[in-house]
């Protein structure tokens, strides 16, 4: 790769007009990009430069920089200082000169460099090689030249010939110089052309080219603002083509063990971020510990100073990682105030993020993690347990009904036993059929069972058919002294759900009672022919939940088939396997759903779970009705909670 035709022109403008702050950090930018580019060990360019120059004159090099060079030269045009925008609606880039000032906060445009000039020189040049470097604010503006009229620019899509941008921040971003001197009392280097130099010197690491390309110190001097800057810039590289990305800028460096180290560990401590966020921790028995000890004892160089470029290596890590907890106890200190924040809370959480100078991606990243972990809390699922018993108590008093339908010796009675034993501070009013027989365990005061005539009720024409036996057998319950919390329904072998469920919907007992759930109980051991008749088909077409019981009796094949059998008869239906109408309460009713964090360890084989979901943005009625009816899956038994809607600013109780 020859190096015979490569030329740089670097500009650096640190005084200005009226509206512009001093920034003597960008002289000495042209002196250190100087030193390193003319450097035959490194750049080998031949470089021009220029020094606070007016406008005209600035304008006048940068033109006969380009228009006097030939098709194979390498052209570098570095600029450091201020980058300012127009005053039209494109907004477009300007680079300041000396004189460049601002009358009113508007810039004086005939002041400035316009990047369009810059660009328009550019592609009338003969050369087919350019690099041009802007360390400026806004510096991401130059794309828009390249694609008008778009709100966004995809830097990967610009397309020309062999010819490329580095934009020390986006289109909207300022770029940053360090206040105040260093050791020796000269102005501090920009942030990035600090990296760009630091790269160039031996801080990329080496491949297989023997130069380090554009590619090279775009990356590196991204990774090392986003990890060890005091600033969240995000440096651009707006290519024309894919050769943009190789153009060569500097020679490799030499070997040497500390530099071949101190890359190595940069490229092992970025691999550890990529996989997880990396705090700058390492554990002494890790394999991260033992991979670097070995590369230690080949490079040959002592533990003292491979200590020594560790430290230095892990610090940006830490300063970066106490600065996101800094931002995550903020963050986690604003929900106690509500959520989403409002107005005046998220301002200040932006001004945090400015002050830690965190990315937006990071505080996204962080609020997400903050968020899950605060709403899954053990402390705030028990507070939203106690939050809804209280609404629960101050909820209008309904008894509440369950039907337990299904044939003879299905396990109907047990499973009514299973429920009542469960929850023995409740107060229980079963019903049974006359056809049934009464076989309840434990009847006490809490526990009070009648049977009522079983009257096949119909409905017609949508209208029902009272039947006022099973009318009056529950009115005769509410007028009890004793105030019942469930009423139970023991149906026949033979009844159909449907007209006694009705029952409590188009009767004087809608205002008095709340149907809860039907639960159709089928005895595993049933002949499929069974399946066949009027009452199983209608027992199994209206019930909510669908109890497969006696499984222990059967083999899986025929506990397969029989669930087949049972979604032949209803799409969708919500089976559940049992023994001895073994069930927890809260899948076949709301029994115990304002309990749900004591349910959660009594789940052994993850067929069942209980999911506790808490949201801090409202759900939309709309959306939430079309869940309901269409999208609702199959495998939710039972659901109770408090929703939160943005149409109302009640919160609406559902179960």
């Amino acid at each position: 790769m020859t190096t015979s035709s490569r030329y740089a022109l670097l500009i650096g403008v640190s005084e200005y007009g009226d509206g512009f702050e001093l920034l003597p950090g960008s002289v000495r930018d042209v002196e250190e990009m100087q030193r390193v580019l003319e450097d035959l060990n490194k750049g080998n360019f031949q470089v021009d430069t220029l020094l606070n120059p007016q406008r005209l004159p600035m304008e006048e090099s940068i033109e006969r920089f380009f228009s006097r060079r030939s098709k194979d030269d390498l052209l570098l045009l570095y600029f450091s200082g201020h980058g300012a925008l127009g005053n039209d609606a494109s907004r477009e880039l300007h680079l300041s000169a000396r004189g460049t000032r601002k009358e009113k906060e508007r810039l004086v445009e005939s002041s400035a460099v316009a990047a369009s000039f810059l660009h328009r020189q550019m592609n009338i040049s003969k050369s087919k090689r350019i690099i041009v470097i802007l360390d400026c604010c806004f510096s991401g503006k130059f794309a828009f030249l390249l694609k008008k009229g778009e709100e966004t620019v995809d830097f990967e899509s610009l397309k020309a010939q062999g010819r490329v941008v580095l934009a020390s921040s986006s289109s909207t971003q300022v770029s940053y110089q360090l206040p105040g001197t260093d050791e020796q009392q000269r102005p501090h280097l920009s942030i990035y052309t600090h990296y760009l130099i630091e790269g160039i010197e031996g801080a990329i690491k080496k491949g297989k080219n023997e130069w380090i390309l554009v590619q090279d110190l775009h990356d590196y001097a991204c990774r090392k603002i986003e990890i060890e800057s005091q600033t969240a810039t995000q440096p651009q590289i707006i290519i024309f083509d894919e050769q943009g990305y190789k153009l060569p800028i500097a020679k490799a460096p030499q070997a040497d063990p500390c530099v071949e180290y101190r890359q190595a560990v940069d490229q092992f401590f970025q691999e550890l971020d990529r996989e997880q966020e990396f705090e700058g921790e390492l554990e002494p028995d890790s394999f991260e510990r033992e991979y670097l000890d070995i590369k230690i004892e080949t490079l040959n160089i002592s533990p003292e100073k491979a200590q020594e470029i560790e430290t230095e290596m892990l610090l940006p890590y830490k300063i970066r990682a106490a600065k996101r907890q800094r931002y995550a106890q903020a963050f986690e200190k604003s929900l106690k105030k509500g959520y989403p924040p409002n107005e005046r809370i998220r301002k200040h959480l932006q001004t945090i993020q400015y002050d830690l100078s965190l990315r937006d991606e990071d505080v996204k990243l962080i609020e997400a993690r903050v968020i899950d972990s605060y709403i899954n809390s053990d402390d705030l699922i028990q507070s939203y347990d106690r939050n809804l018993k209280k609404i629960l108590q101050d909820f209008p008093k309904k008894l509440k009904v369950i039907i337990v339908t299904g044939f003879l010796s299905s396990g109907k009675s047990t499973l009514i036993n299973r429920i009542i034993n469960q929850k023995p501070d409740l107060k229980f009013a079963i019903l049974i059929s006359e056809f049934g027989y009464i076989n309840i365990d434990g009847i006490n005061d809490n526990v009070v069972v009648e049977d009522f005539p079983y009257n096949p009720c119909q409905t017609r024409d949508n209208s029902i058919n009272e039947n006022s036996d099973l009318i009056d057998s529950v009115c005769k319950i509410l007028e009890r002294e004793v105030s019942f919390d469930y009423l139970i329904i023991e149906a026949s072998g033979l009844a159909d759900p449907l007209p006694i469920a009705l029952q409590f919907f188009g009767t004087e007992l809608q205002d008095l009672t709340y149907l809860e759930s039907i639960i159709t109980v089928i005895d595993s051991e049933s002949n499929l022919d069974s399946f066949n008749s009027e009452a199983a088909l209608r027992q199994i077409t209206y019930g909510d939940i669908i109890l497969l019981n006696k499984t222990d009796l059967v083999g899986i094949a025929k506990l397969d088939l029989l669930e087949s059998e049972v979604n032949n008869i209803k799409e969708g239906a919500r089976i559940i396997r049992s023994r001895n109408a073994e069930v927890l309460l809260p899948f076949v009713s709301n029994l115990e759903l304002d309990n749900i964090y004591s349910y959660s360890s009594e789940f052994k084989d993850g067929s069942l779970s209980l999911v506790n979901f808490q949201s801090y943005r409202p759900f939309s009625v709309k959306k939430f009705k079309n869940f309901l009816n269409n999208i609702y899956p199959i495998n939710i038994y039972r659901c109770i909670g408090i929703m939160w809607f943005e149409e109302s600013p009640k919160n609406m109780f559902c179960q």
